[in-house]
């Protein structure tokens, strides 16, 4: 059986990058046991590692014979009687371990002073300053292949349920030119915890950086937690694993997080993106000057590729790599197969009412209607929306799920109409891809882990149902008596179709769950006159199952251009019972979307 040795690279970036090498070696010698020699301590970054059987550590310090814990490097060599010998390392010293190990096959990349100790030497590939450094250390192999990627397999930290987490790392080794201005990173650290809802920023870096990013943090918010120092590289890389996205220079935990495939944003100055930038994934922003690469440690002249990126440019492109799970989605059409309509239920009356709290959703800003403020404020009448809906609660509990673009305005509204006592939470704003305007709201499917993660939900501890309407809708009526039958988990109310042309969602039952889906996603040829209200009640205990339940991203087209939203009836399918209550069209359905529908609503709604 054929034993093989690989030197891992001493970097932490590069290191990452030679894990595809690991994998492809697997490939090319399937019986082969492979081993790993690497200074500590890196070999954390091998934990769980298919494709490696055995690690040896060293220490790095000053010392011609480094000791493993097994003793010194030499005779740990020597005892195993390596077949071959792989070299990711360019030095002396290490072709000279081999040598004097008593590996056999000794190949690496040629270097003058260390050839007469291999037994293959690789040149360096002639476009090695076009080639990236996973694909160059892959040229030692007898089989050069570029289709395996850097892998991490250390398992992610666990995340707080409704909670966006973004990772910041402002320092680099080798040096001040790889590294954006300390004061931009604090200027973006603050816009994104003060813009994005249930966000922490993760500030990292080792002892060396750790002054520096304690600098930067000097005034930030509580969401912003400083852990420069503080972890080891195992929960450095579990943390990673854990973001939704990262900004960072060219460094290790650039490598890192693509090797996990984290979202991310890097900056690239003095240092080549193309040889090692994050392999095949993250954004890159480079502004490639003229003396962009210099590869120096310090800038000379007028750091000028560091200082055309904007904190501008970094925070928007932070926001829209969040959208990453929606750009990388594919969803599947709903088959109309096996699909039938819903049974309608009676609505028999009951003869106790559950504890119940009602949900206003309320993200928009009505930009349709033409408006310049939340759509809750449009006043039907002599009352507003928000007022009209939060009447029905008639004294129970009432909160309304807004976003930054409404929710500050939707606070003081309230406060000013004496109606504080209604809680608020919030969901994202996200970036429309193609726009008038730069961000929409995630959509009303953040809806159950916003809640759930915020303090309205240990509030509400003795509330056994919850209701969710659209604040679009004056007619809606959260506490209608048919939506609380307190033995079915899910009551949705329907209404019949005017026309196969009307933009409303349709109802479906698929195997006993029930589908919604939206009217542009709607099959083709599919006839169905069940349409969603969007307004629904469940249990408690639905509402923290769909919480937990990942949503699907649907691409929404506007006259704006195109954004992601995730939609709360996606969660529908996860009850286990479930009634389909029929409201008239007449007194519980009047949406207003448009300015062409406050044209046509009925006159009775001036009256509420």
């Amino acid at each position: 059986m054929t034993r093989i040795i690989v030197r891992m690279p001493n970097w932490i970036g590069d290191f990452v990058m030679a894990t595809a090498f690991l994998e492809e070696l697997s490939l090319q010698f399937p019986d082969a046991i492979i081993t790993a020699l690497c200074s500590s301590p890196l070999e954390a970054l091998l934990e769980n590692n298919p494709f490696v059987h055995d690690v040896i550590s060293f220490s790095r310090q000053k010392r011609f014979f480094p000791r493993s814990k097994e003793g010194f490097l030499l005779s740990v060599l020597r005892k195993r009687k390596y077949d071959i010998g792989f070299l990711l390392t360019n030095s002396f010293s290490s072709a000279w371990l081999f040598w004097a190990g008593g590996v056999k096959q000794r190949i690496g990349f040629v270097k003058k002073v260390r050839k007469p100790l291999l037994t293959k030497n690789i040149p360096f590939p002639v476009d090695k300053e076009r080639r990236h450094l996973v694909e160059t250390y892959k040229t030692l192999l007898p089989h050069p292949s570029t289709l395996k990627k850097p892998k991490l397999f250390i398992p992610k930290e666990k995340k707080a349920l409704g909670k966006t987490y973004i990772g910041i790392n402002p320092g680099a080794a080798y040096g001040t030119a790889k590294c954006w201005l300390p004061e931009r990173f604090h200027t973006v650290a603050s816009r994104l915890a003060h813009e994005i809802p249930g966000s922490h920023i993760f500030f990292f870096g080792d002892k060396t950086t750790a002054p520096l990013i304690d600098s930067i943090c000097q005034g930030l918010p509580d969401n912003v937690h400083n852990l420069a120092g503080r972890t080891t590289l195992r929960e450095l890389t579990a943390k990673i694993g854990s973001l939704d996205v990262l900004l960072t220079n060219d460094s290790g935990p650039m490598h890192m997080a693509a090797a996990m495939q984290v979202p991310l944003v890097a900056l690239f100055g003095s240092t080549n993106d193309t040889t090692t930038g994050p392999y095949q994934w993250g954004e890159v922003i480079h502004k490639r000057v003229s003396c962009s690469p210099c590869y120096k440690r310090v800038c000379p002249i007028d750091f000028r590729c560091m200082k055309q990126i904007e904190s501008d440019e970094v925070t928007n492109a932070v926001k829209k790599a969040l959208l990453l799970p929606a750009l990388s989605f594919s969803p599947t059409p709903l088959s109309l197969q096996g699909l039938a309509l819903p049974k309608i239920a009676t609505g028999e009356p009951f003869s106790r009412e559950p504890k119940t709290a009602a949900i206003i959703l309320a993200a928009g800003m009505g930009r349709r209607l033409g408006l310049s403020y939340p759509k809750g404020q449009l006043q039907v009448g002599d009352k507003s929306l928000y007022e009209i809906l939060i009447a029905k609660a008639k004294g129970r509990p009432v909160a309304i799920m807004t976003s930054p673009a409404t929710h500050k305005a939707t606070q003081e509204f309230l406060e000013e109409k004496g109606l504080s006592s209604v809680l608020l939470f919030q969901t994202r704003m996200l970036p429309r891809l193609t726009a008038a305007y730069e961000e929409s709201p995630e959509g009303n499917g953040a809806l159950y882990s916003a809640l759930v993660a915020s303090s309205i939900w240990e509030k509400w501890h003795d509330i056994e149902k919850i209701s969710v309407i659209p604040i679009d809708n004056p007619l809606s009526d959260p506490f209608d008596p048919r939506l609380l039958e307190p033995n079915v988990e899910l009551s949705v109310k329907a209404i019949l179709k005017e026309s196969g042309e009307e933009k409303l969602g349709s109802l479906f039952e698929k195997n006993g769950h029930l589908h919604v889906t939206e009217y542009f996603e709607l099959p083709p040829g599919c006839e169905n006159n069940l349409g969603y209200s969007g307004c629904f009640s469940c249990d408690k205990s639905f509402f923290e199952k769909a919480a937990h339940y990942s949503l699907p991203w649907h691409k929404v087209e506007r006259s704006q251009g195109f954004h992601f939203e995730r939609f709360v009836f996606d969660a529908f399918p996860l009850a286990e019972s479930y009634n389909i209550i029929l409201g008239d069209r007449k007194k519980e359905f009047a949406p207003i979307k448009t300015a062409e529908d406050l044209a046509t609503l009925p006159p009775f709604l001036y009256n509420l």
